[in-house]
């Protein structure tokens, strides 16, 4: 029991870095996607959430609380969750709160590069707004299951199949995990992109991934393909296009 105490101390550690000047509360899914806003990214405060889970007003508002800082940037990276977030930021006493509005992780990393390069030569408000215009830089492609046959947006897709939505709408479905990114990327014009990162869920091995990277290399060329684990459930690819 002291040992499930003290793993649990350890993980509950891990929301929470500290930062200096204004600090940035963010969402995301997956232990890999966590490690990197934390540690790599510089996020302040990471609640845990999802398709499945999403966090509550009330999260937001305790984070904001928990912080020590006075100045504070919320990036939902998910359009369920943007509502939320915004009536935190709306009733958050004592500090001033903003809200760039990422619908995606990868627009959410796109947005905190944004915030490594200026966090310290910026106010809060031209911070924010330089982070929303980062969320343009990358279009994100999303490779999952299909968990009931539909027909949407000209699409018919049957159970099982996997699907692939660009920026969370439904773009193509077919069989084999390569044919359909293969078809999701050609979508968004990867030919003529620079970077592709495939950042892989929970139910993928590096291995795996490392695997359809180089099949994707032969037919993007021009782009640099990266394999960054994720760590996500539900979903085995998340792309980031730029």
């Amino acid at each position: 029991y002291q040992q499930y105490v003290k793993n649990r101390a350890t993980r509950e550690k891990q929301h929470m870095a500290r930062v200096e000047g204004i600090a940035v509360v963010t969402t995301v899914t997956g232990d890999g996607f966590r490690q990197m806003f934390l540690n790599d990214l510089g996020a302040a405060y990471v609640i845990a959430g999802g398709q499945t889970m999403n966090p509550s007003t009330e999260d937001f508002i305790t984070a904001i609380q928990t912080l020590p800082n006075t100045e504070i940037i919320l990036l939902p990276n998910n359009p369920n969750i943007l509502m939320a977030a915004q009536q935190a930021a709306a009733l958050a006493e004592g500090k001033q709160v903003r809200v760039v509005p990422s619908r995606s992780i990868p627009q959410g990393i796109s947005a905190m590069f944004e915030y490594a390069n200026e966090k310290d030569s910026l106010e809060l408000d031209e911070l924010a707004d330089n982070m929303k215009t980062a969320l343009q830089n990358v279009t994100t492609g999303e490779v999952t299951t299909a968990t009931r046959s539909v027909n949407l947006n000209g699409i018919k897709v049957r159970e099982g199949e996997y699907i692939g939505l660009i920026d969370d709408k439904l773009a193509v479905a077919g069989d084999g995990l390569l044919n359909v990114t293969r078809a999701l990327l050609d979508k968004t014009g990867a030919d003529k992109r620079e970077l592709i990162t495939l950042y892989y869920g929970d139910i993928v091995t590096e291995v795996q991934a490392q695997e359809l990277a180089t099949a994707l290399r032969g037919h993007y060329a021009g782009a640099e393909i990266q394999v960054v684990n994720g760590g996500q459930p539900l979903y085995p690819y998340v792309i980031s296009i730029e």
